[in-house]
């Protein structure tokens, strides 16, 4: 049985966990994979024959108290991920 603030449990079960991450539109870019050019390998990926292919995702953000981050694939231009920034510690900005 799960614990009440276990992160499977659905918000309104009562969970105390509210998850970023879609799941859905990760589902979706699973077969958006990519791959570097010769140029933009790194040195270890050229020396050792690495696969130079993934999924791409990139994360911006906003300055500010309660400003959200905010996770996407390039490929298919889906947000995977949002996700409010609480603290401000340590952040500042002219």
């Amino acid at each position: 049985m799960p614990k009440k603030n276990d992160a499977t449990l659905p918000k309104k079960e009562g969970a105390l966990y509210e998850p970023t991450w879609d799941l859905k539109a990760l589902e979706e870019i699973k077969e958006a994979i990519v791959t570097k050019d010769s140029k933009d390998q790194s040195e270890a990926e050229q020396q050792y024959s690495l696969d130079p292919s993934g999924i791409e995702i990139i994360t911006g953000f906003q300055i500010g108290h309660n400003a959200t981050f905010f996770t996407f694939n390039p490929a298919t231009q889906k947000i995977v991920r949002r996700k409010k920034k609480i603290k401000t510690q340590g952040l500042r900005y002219p």
